[in-house]
């Protein structure tokens, strides 16, 4: 008798789980780490980053793909340009894990970072030598100073 509960428990416990576990993102396959000497400069490891896990939905120039494409390792990619767009809004969207997203057309949400600080710095870096946009702002709390943010900059990094 014991065993039939038992069994019947599991069973509706995997009647409760299993539905939402249908419907939640796949698990990130995980990010390229590019084997580089540890001096290696912050643009060049941000280079080496984004080729192998930005390239496929920004381009590996940063113009973007508008349309799904199938990219490195047979992964379909789509995404907008990142020249132009600055290092506040890479910043922005790597600190916060809203990128790189786990599939092509999904909603960006906040998220667990999956770059390291040292990696979201040298990627901001490289999106920032592709021309354009805001600079990360560096306030000086201690003196009192912030810079002013624009509402275009909110806009753009947004």
């Amino acid at each position: 008798m014991r065993a039939v509960v038992r069994r019947l428990l599991v069973a509706a416990a995997l009647v409760l789980v299993l539905p939402a576990t249908a419907r939640a993102d796949p698990i990130q396959q995980g990010i390229v780490q590019p084997r580089l000497p540890s001096a290696t400069p912050l643009v060049e490891l941000g280079y080496q980053l984004y080729a192998g896990n930005c390239a496929t939905c920004h381009g590996a120039d940063g113009r973007g793909i508008p349309r799904p494409t199938l990219g490195a390792g047979g992964q379909k990619g789509q995404g907008p340009p990142l020249r132009g767009v600055g290092a506040l809004a890479a910043d922005f969207y790597l600190r916060t894990g809203y990128m790189p997203l786990s599939r092509v057309g999904i909603q960006p949400s906040r998220s667990t970072p999956l770059f390291d600080e040292h990696q979201i710095r040298a990627l901001v870096a490289y999106v920032a030598s592709l021309g354009g946009g805001p600079a990360v702002p560096s306030p000086d709390f201690a003196r009192g100073t912030a810079p002013a943010v624009t509402r275009s900059q909110v806009r753009a990094a947004t």
